[in-house]
């Protein structure tokens, strides 16, 4: 039987990832270029939450690269808004710096992130980390890599002896039965710690679709859970707020259940 690839709203996926990688590969360009830059910062919704010049190049560059060979797609960026509307072409969701604020003052702690989604589906996910030069990238039931190497999650089931990527001000106390916390303040990283087995489980309440749509599909292709707090399937096409929590698989349950009991 001939070979045929999946075709996204008639378009090959082999081509959707190539085009990602491109763009997020001219992105980590100018991220990397900014890195020890003179920065101009500014307040978002917060002093935690900061935008600087070279998040707003950073995105109109994928943008730009990934227009030239896909004209009428949709976008939904972080710094630019939606273009476009979800329901009638594949739409790019970006993140050009996840871990903006690490970047602006000179944290080697951030990644680049860019899914192509199409009816609620992500089919395309890349990510990567300017500094550690760390390229994930995902398809749909292809698989997930890091530059090339195919990634699998951690096959450690005990909570007591696992890693987990959350905020401390979401706990009410030090918890005794998980075993090391750790955050590098970027979700997009931490979730692929989860895809490359480095952590078990990332856990954020509230954060935006193009905060974990990418590294989602990562998680999924190497063999992770990713759901809602409350066990549903993440929605992509909804500018709404979500609390996502990836993981290995094997203490999912477990880590919903400890949560659950921790204030909101």
């Amino acid at each position: 039987m001939a070979y045929q690839e999946l075709l996204v709203n008639d378009i090959p996926i082999s081509s959707l990832e190539s085009v990602a990688i491109s763009a997020i590969l001219r992105a980590s360009d100018v991220v990397k270029e900014g890195f020890y830059s003179s920065l101009t910062i500014s307040e978002k919704s917060g002093p935690h939450d900061v935008v600087t010049q070279f998040d707003k190049e950073a995105e109109k560059v994928i943008i730009e690269t990934i227009s030239k060979s896909f004209p009428n797609h949709c976008f939904l960026g972080e710094e630019s808004g939606l273009r476009g509307v979800f329901s009638k072409e594949i739409t790019w969701i970006i993140d050009p710096i996840d871990g903006t604020w690490n970047f602006s003052r000179q944290i080697p702690s951030f990644g680049c992130s860019i899914a192509a989604m199409f009816e609620n589906t992500v089919y395309v996910g890349v990510v990567i980390d300017p500094i550690a030069n760390e390229l994930f990238v995902a398809k749909k039931s292809y698989g997930a890599t890091m530059n090339g190497k195919q990634l699998s999650v951690s096959s450690r089931s005990n909570p007591f002896i696992s890693g987990v990527s959350l905020r401390l001000e979401m706990l009410t106390s030090i918890p005794e039965n998980i075993g090391i916390l750790r955050r590098s303040g970027s979700t997009v990283l931490d979730m692929c710690y989860v895809a490359k087995g480095s952590l078990e489980g990332f856990i954020d309440r509230h954060i935006n679709v193009w905060d974990f749509a990418a590294s989602m599909l990562i998680v999924q292709e190497a063999g992770g859970v990713v759901t809602t707090l409350d066990q549903s399937k993440p929605i992509l096409d909804s500018p709404k707020k979500q609390s996502i929590i990836a993981t290995n698989g094997l203490i999912h349950k477990e880590l919903i259940k400890w949560i659950s009991q921790e204030k909101n």
